[in-house]
């Protein structure tokens, strides 16, 4: 049995493209162009929950919370609820997303 990724172990190897979708269906045509032709997608998510990690390695990283997506963020420092928007952003070390559902996703019909 594989170790981990927390644990130390490497991650699992990223399914092949086509392992993801099946280019014979017409809608999974139309995603898979318009991810082609949105490489870069900025979304605002509000009342997105995060929770404080409990690794001590990483003291300032949050986790989604409360739902079925599976990301986080960790910053260079402590955060509070009272710094903007634009000084959370500054502080921001890296994100890393898992999982991330999309609630509304415009692909032309």
């Amino acid at each position: 049995q594989p170790i981990p990724r927390a644990m130390g172990g490497a991650p699992s190897a990223p399914e092949p493209e086509a392992a993801l979708l099946d280019p014979s269906d017409e809608l999974e045509k139309k995603v898979l162009a318009w991810i082609q032709a949105n490489p870069i997608v900025e979304r605002t998510f509000t009342g997105a929950k995060l929770k404080r990690a409990s690794c001590p390695v990483v003291p300032f990283t949050y986790q989604s919370a409360l739902t079925d997506d599976s990301f986080g963020i960790s910053f260079t420092h402590a955060i509070s609820s009272n710094n903007s928007v634009e000084e959370l952003q500054a502080l921001v070390d890296y994100m890393w997303v898992e999982r991330l559902e999309m609630p509304v996703l415009e692909i032309g019909r």
